[in-house]
């Protein structure tokens, strides 16, 4: 399935059938979730441990459950209506949202934090703080290593080995856009 928000209000989210080889990506109108207001529009969702996450500028929400069945009956299925994880701190930078071993990294208006696997939420970013006023352009799990680069387009990159928990720091490695394709980090 993949998720969507949606232009003309920005606490729906649209989401698509189950995606079958050869087909493409099929979004009926009548599949979506509202989500509370609280904390702004949704800025950004990913899937987590089977649930979906929905980060706003304020706020997280997660919720359960499969979806409609193929022919949209929601009798026997369906989705959980988003439930609150925190009401302080959110996702204002949709780039920064990257799976680790240990859950979703993810820039705030406060800094960088996790949302674990257990559903707790925890600041991670605070050796990197003085970097919080940097717009993160994407942030990708290195292949060769246990690491995490936030790639900025001004001033220095951020990378965080999750295996030590250590923060370093890049000069001369800003850009646009990065991708892992074929084990190798290319960046723009």
């Amino acid at each position: 399935r993949r998720c969507f928000t949606d232009p003309s209000d920005g606490n729906v989210i649209r989401v698509s059938q189950p995606i079958d080889d050869g087909y493409g990506v099929e979004i009926p109108p009548d599949l979506t979730i509202r989500c509370d207001p609280y904390g702004g529009d949704v800025t950004a969702g990913a899937f987590q441990d089977g649930q979906g996450v929905l980060w706003k500028a304020s706020a997280i929400f997660t919720f359960s459950g499969d979806g409609p069945l193929p022919n949209g009956d929601t009798a026997t299925s369906g989705f959980s209506s988003p439930r609150l994880v925190t009401s302080d701190v959110g996702c204002t930078d949709p780039s920064s949202i990257v799976l680790t071993p240990f859950g979703h990294m993810f820039k705030s208006a406060k800094g960088i934090y996790l949302l674990a696997r257990d559903g707790s939420v925890s600041y991670v970013g605070a050796d990197v703080e003085a970097y919080n006023s940097q717009a993160v352009r994407c942030a990708s799990i290195m292949p060769d290593r246990t690491a995490v680069v936030f790639l900025t387009d001004s001033g220095l990159s951020l990378l965080f080995d999750y295996f030590h928990g250590q923060w370093s720091t890049f000069t001369n490695h800003e850009g646009l856009d990065a991708a892992v394709v074929s084990g190798t980090y290319h960046y723009l």
